[in-house]
């Protein structure tokens, strides 16, 4: 089989399938499946949502006349700009599932856009087998789990905002 992205025709090609993506998932090099890409975007929102947390609970924010706004924007800066290298790595790796090169990425700057790139990775179906971005990454049981989590929380939010501004109105 020549072309990674054709589909196989005899048993040799089929054993090319066993070939997986054991690469690190914050590299950005390899693939992740639509479960795995939310499974790690749900555990990064966590992990954000934590960490501001806490940080702001150090900063005391619940005093706002005690807190140092310049070192609490500095921080939020670095935080924020520490949080969108994982991110964009994961967006990469989705990018490749799809057989799409990683700089389309870069269509994230632009806001009408963003939600589109994000709508898209989340539901287009990624290539079967390899591709011209390597082999399958399988989805593993805890990402699964994961990926599922992070639907009903989109879901939820959507309802949620949805009740919120019904009730306002």
């Amino acid at each position: 089989m020549t072309d990674p992205r054709q589909m196989p025709t005899d048993t040799e090609d089929l054993q090319a399938l066993d070939e997986i993506d054991k690469s690190n998932p914050f590299s950005a090099k390899g693939r992740f499946t639509r479960l795995s890409y939310l499974a790690w975007t749900f555990v990064f929102t966590l992990t954000a949502f934590l960490t501001a947390f806490i940080v702001a609970a150090g900063f005391g924010v619940d005093n706002p006349e005690s807190v140092d706004s310049t070192a609490m924007n500095a921080i939020a800066f670095i935080f924020m700009a520490a949080l969108a290298i994982p991110g964009i790595i994961f967006g990469i790796r989705r990018l490749h599932d799809v057989d799409n090169p990683g700089y389309w990425i870069i269509l994230i700057i632009i806001p009408v856009v963003s939600l589109g790139l994000w709508l898209y990775l989340s539901i287009k179906k990624g290539s079967v087998g390899g591709n011209s971005f390597g082999p399958h990454r399988p989805t593993l049981n805890w990402e699964r789990t994961a990926g599922y989590l992070m639907i009903a929380l989109i879901v939820f939010s959507i309802a949620g905002g949805i009740i919120f501004m019904l009730t306002v109105a």
